[in-house]
């Protein structure tokens, strides 16, 4: 903020005005006599509009006569808004407000004071603030040099760290394993199959499959007459009398339907027992989805008190 105070500045003038308007005499009298910014202070406003902002204060008024015209002199205390548009060759001219008759009093008072390029009132002093007075009421900081350095990487290959680095190093390691959950390895429920183990149960099916392959050969066989026997002794017998007293009795060694009913259906319950135990076999030849370790160390899931 600002801290500049002007010197007495003349902001207006008594006849007439640049807009044919009389600034009455009796008006810059009753200023100089009234004015009191703790009763009610003036601010400064840019071409007298409010929506900028307010760019000052009026802290005293007074008035005296030159050339036979009496003059408002005021000082100022004006912003950095103000200084800035002053330091760019604007709003360099006063044009006071006034309320002829302020609360009621009989008397004019200094309401405000627009900053403007174009005044009503003549005579009145260009603004012009010092900036060697603005500097002078700042304070700055001494400035320092920046210096940016690289390593040397010819000695950049010292195998020793600094000190300070390698507690920094301890510090972050220390505070990111006490925030680590401690996680315990997950108990495996089943124990995987080892090579021995898996070869001695393949021999076992290997020993089955061969057995199957000889009963279900003897089978075949099994079901087949003797070539042999076909017409015997009985050609030019009647049909009815072929086979005499044998009917119902196995021909040259084969079996009768009912034994190869009773084969077919132990043979059958049989294929049904080794197909059961192919699926079981295949089930477990193949790894469930907790049997496969974690790629990171971790299990599926785990969870952070």
């Amino acid at each position: 903020m600002s801290q500049l105070k002007t010197d007495w500045l003349r902001i207006a003038t008594e006849g007439q005005t640049y807009r044919n308007v009389p600034m009455e005499r009796q008006w810059l009298v009753d200023i100089a006599e009234t004015y009191d910014p703790k009763n009610y202070g003036a601010r400064i406003w840019p071409d007298h509009r409010r929506w900028y902002g307010a760019w000052g204060d009026v802290l005293e008024v007074k008035t005296e006569e030159q050339d036979g015209k009496l003059r408002l002199f005021a000082k100022l205390k004006p912003n950095t808004q103000l200084v800035s548009a002053n330091e760019q060759d604007q709003k360099v001219y006063t044009s006071i407000e006034l309320d002829p008759n302020f609360a009621q009093s009989g008397k004019a008072y200094l309401t405000g004071l627009g900053v403007t390029d174009e005044p009503a009132s003549l005579g009145t002093d260009r603004l012009k603030f010092s900036t060697k007075e603005r500097f002078d009421t700042h304070q700055y900081g001494a400035p320092e040099q920046l210096v940016i350095g690289y390593p040397d990487v010819e000695h950049a290959e010292s195998d020793e760290q600094p000190k300070q680095e390698k507690q920094l190093f301890s510090i972050l390691k220390n505070f990111f394993k006490s925030n680590s959950p401690d996680l315990a390895p997950e108990p495996s429920e089943e124990e995987p199959m080892n090579k021995e183990q898996f070869e001695a149960l393949m021999g076992q099916f290997t020993a089955f499959g061969t057995r199957l392959d000889g009963l279900e050969s003897k089978a075949k066989a099994f079901g087949k007459k003797p070539e042999g026997d076909k017409g015997g002794d009985d050609t030019g017998k009647p049909e009815g009398d072929k086979g005499g007293d044998d009917k119902g009795k196995p021909e040259g060694g084969a079996i009768t339907a009912e034994q190869f009913g009773t084969l077919n259906e132990s043979l059958t319950g049989l294929v049904a027992k080794f197909e059961s135990m192919e699926t079981k076999f295949n089930a477990l030849s193949q790894e469930a989805g907790n049997q496969e370790p974690d790629p990171a160390g971790k299990g599926e899931s785990f969870t952070v008190v």
